[in-house]
């Protein structure tokens, strides 16, 4: 499958050469400004399709949607490894060309940073492979992504994992750099649970997953973060977790409680020709995840399986046409699209039932109910090598 993104002159015609921008009303906002886009999709049976739909600037698309909207409630474009730029073919997961700076600015909003501590400073690191960027520079980062006037608006989710064994040191280097450091508590959202929309503009909501992943409580790490407890390694089918909860300590809110999460993070597949079975495995996880009321589908569409399968063959797929297997990337911008197609109309959680779309191994497609057209926070692996990914993802959020 390939989809193909063009640009959009007016709403007649489709043009290599051009965007339309126009003045629209979008949710009670009169000056949003809007960008019509278009998808060929061709087909694995050599036909294909155009989809036409609207997005918002990339920079700054959450700034179209209603305060009430809550985090859980929102397709949200991640990066998984985001500053794993460094240690091609084994390590590196995303372009050199895309740090977090440019992320932001592509519409991903949700960063997976992973941590070291090395000589009492926190490193970002894939393993045993620095990234060589201190963990307060990656700060600046978003700090100034979220200052800057036409994305003050936005919300971050940072995911920060440790990668070397937890140490009391790296909480305590954690809690220095995000409570203690220049930056004012309030920059934060430290609750261990799902805001809205409108109580984290220009906020950056803490997701942990350090201080250790086998039962390790929130209050065992400090306090800090939405922090799922009994993450399960690679598991195939996935898994859920809750969010349960708790009270204030020093004075951080652990949350309203009764959230879950239904998280797909396979990332250790069985070989290079398990491609087609780690995306399915994705879907069907967004699927049975998307309906369900105060529940966050958390998919990673990242694997590897060593020495063939590196995570850039796992993303972009290899050989061509018939001699080769399509990329989990290339596959989900398919999904996506059909899906896209098929569910125009449908209402939002709690509304209407509509026909999802699975796109299968074989290339088939099974209808699947579901309560809206998709739900959950989706990171991905060397996302622009698959053109209009983001776009596709946050078209869910503005039909």
């Amino acid at each position: 499958m390939k989809v193909d993104v063009e640009e959009v002159d007016g709403c007649s015609r489709p043009s290599s050469s051009s965007s339309w921008t126009g003045e629209h009303t979008l949710n009670g906002n009169s000056s949003a400004r809007m960008e019509l886009k278009a998808f060929r999709i061709k087909n694995d049976d050599g036909s294909q399709s155009l989809l036409l739909f609207e997005t918002p600037p990339l920079d700054s698309w959450m700034s179209e949607l209603p305060d009430s909207t809550s985090l859980g409630e929102m397709v949200i474009p991640g990066t998984h490894q985001s500053t794993a730029l460094y240690g091609w073919p084994v390590s590196q997961c995303q372009q050199p060309a895309t740090p977090l700076d440019v992320q932001l600015r592509d519409g991903i909003r949700f960063l997976d940073v992973r941590l070291a501590e090395k000589n009492g400073k926190l490193i970002a690191y894939h393993g045993i492979v620095t990234q060589r960027t201190p963990f307060p520079t990656l700060l600046q980062s978003m700090t100034t992504f979220l200052c800057q006037p036409s994305s003050s608006n936005e919300t971050i989710v940072l995911s920060i994992q440790q990668e070397n064994a937890s140490t009391p040191l790296f909480l305590s280097l954690l809690r220095s750099a995000l409570l203690e450091s220049s930056y004012p508590r309030s920059l934060y959202h430290l609750s261990n649970t799902i805001p809205r929309l409108g109580d984290v503009r220009g906020k950056i909501v803490l997701f942990s997953r350090f201080g250790g992943e086998k039962g390790k409580q929130w209050e065992d790490v400090g306090g800090m973060g939405i922090h799922p407890v009994g993450w399960e390694d690679s598991k195939k089918e996935g898994f859920r977790v809750s969010l349960p909860k708790g009270d204030r300590k020093e004075g951080v809110d652990r949350g309203e409680g009764g959230w879950t999460l239904g998280i797909q993070d396979w990332y250790n597949i069985y070989s290079i020709l398990s491609i087609p079975e780690k995306a399915y495995a994705v879907q069907i996880r967004l699927d049975l995840e998307t309906p369900l009321p105060k529940h966050v589908a958390l998919t990673f569409c990242s694997a590897a399986a060593l020495p063939f399968a590196m995570p850039v063959t796992v993303a972009r797929g290899f050989g061509w046409g018939w001699l080769g297997v399509e990329g989990v990337n290339g596959r989900m911008g398919r999904w996506l699209g059909n899906r896209l197609m098929a569910g125009t109309g449908s209402t939002r959680r709690g509304g209407e039932e509509e026909k999802g779309l699975v796109e299968k191994e074989e290339g088939k497609a099974a209808g699947g109910e579901v309560g809206e057209l998709l739900n959950g926070w989706i990171l991905f692996d060397f996302y622009r090598s698959e053109k209009g990914l983001v776009e596709l993802l946050l078209a869910f959020n503005f039909l």
